[in-house]
């Protein structure tokens, strides 16, 4: 273990040495569990509501394939294909899109309405995100963002990106 110079407290843990040759090839394996489709039934509810098309945005890919899925739309992950495919939508139908892979430097004007099922924290990524929408070329007169708010997590992520945004501000 290398010398440590600091006010913070140190400690000798005979297993790093160990550890230390092999944590950056150990691959973390997740699992989604479900505990209830309330978000996926709702998320999709809203997707399909006739005439009013909009872009459903998920943090999570398990959670966005699902919603797509029970909707019967689009879901646009990351990677090239999906970023030129997400282009050729029309608007005429609703999508799901990973926030991660494309919310920043897209014109997706063709919608007007968003949806965020995982509101972001951070207020820099929130601007981006209705910034896909809110822009020049936009033919609505109004853009309308709605975001879940029914749990303390949520409240506090959307309430944390609105400091973090006046603090930018």
């Amino acid at each position: 273990m290398p010398p440590y110079d600091g006010e913070l407290p140190t400690w000798r843990v005979g297993s790093w040495p160990s550890w230390e040759e092999i944590h950056k090839r150990v691959v973390h394996v997740t699992e989604s569990v479900w505990l209830s489709d309330f978000i996926v039934n709702d998320a999709a509810k809203w997707a399909t509501r006739r005439g009013q098309p909009g872009i459903v945005w998920v943090e999570f890919p398990e959670l966005g394939e699902r919603i797509a899925k029970a909707a019967g739309v689009p879901f646009y992950r990351g990677g090239k294909e999906a970023s030129a495919t997400i282009m050729r939508e029309t608007g005429k139908r609703s999508i799901v899109a990973s926030l991660r892979a494309n919310g920043t430097g897209k014109n997706l004007t063709m919608f007007s309405r968003m949806l965020f099922v995982n509101p972001p924290a951070d207020g820099a990524t929130w601007e981006q995100a209705i910034g896909r929408i809110h822009r020049q070329g936009q033919a609505d007169d109004e853009c309308e963002v709605e975001l879940y708010q029914h749990t303390d997590e949520l409240i506090d992520a959307f309430r944390k990106a609105r400091d973090f945004a006046r603090f930018i501000e």
